[in-house]
């Protein structure tokens, strides 16, 4: 399992950044993933009740649920994707705040 993880994010961290996607690195990372993605999963099927992921109760689990569970992650994930751009752009509105405040682009308030 941390195999395949560690093919994964590496293939994704590598590809755009420090190489480019049809690098002889990336492709390679991403064909390990697959291949130790399907070696698990044949894995877990041999070990039957003795699988770290049972396959009865991936097998007996209605579609119904799992499409729920599905949507229950992503709106989990769309709501702290969006409550991280909430704060962002927060915190950028009070940066940029504070630096006009700094600077001589803001007139000078007439004390009184």
């Amino acid at each position: 399992m941390m195999g395949l993880i560690v093919c994964y994010i590496l293939a994704l961290q590598y590809a755009g950044q420090t190489h480019p996607w049809k690098n002889g690195q990336v492709i390679g990372l991403l064909i390990g993933f697959v291949a130790i993605v399907a070696v698990f999963i044949s894995w877990e099927i041999f070990q039957k009740e003795r699988a770290m992921i049972v396959p009865r109760l991936v097998c007996d689990t209605p579609v119904y649920s799992i499409l729920g569970q599905l949507t229950d992650v992503i709106a989990v994930y769309e709501a702290l994707r969006l409550g991280r751009l909430c704060i962002h752009v927060l915190l950028r509105r009070r940066v940029f705040h504070i630096a006009l405040l700094s600077s001589d682009l803001l007139p000078e308030h007439p004390q009184h």
